[in-house]
């Protein structure tokens, strides 16, 4: 972007030091994304994550039809919660370990 280099995402993403300390239980609460321009740390942005009234619904609706998979980000903070709306076992795909060819 007009020559200044601009990196968006986790901190394993960024190659920072791990700035956040995770709760003893594993769930994860929040999504962190952090702003480094021009290799100086900017800092972060903090995204509660909640669901939508429905979703159990229409995860039973969509299991009945298809056979679902989730797809997370960098961490399985939410596998819990997600776990306890899915109607049948979970088909939990991390992207850190999809083989990135």
């Amino acid at each position: 972007m007009n020559d200044i280099n601009v990196r968006i995402g986790a901190t394993s993403l960024l190659n920072l030091p791990l700035l956040e300390s995770f709760p003893k239980d594993g769930m994860v609460k929040q999504t962190k994304v952090h702003i480094e321009i021009d290799n100086d740390y900017k800092g972060y942005f903090v995204f509660d994550n909640q669901y939508r009234k429905g979703v159990e619904e229409l995860f039973e609706s969509l299991a009945n039809k298809y056979e679902l998979k989730i797809l997370s980000g960098d961490n399985e903070g939410e596998k819990k919660h997600l776990k306890a709306y899915y109607p049948k076992p979970l088909n939990w795909y991390s992207i850190k370990n999809l083989n990135k060819n």
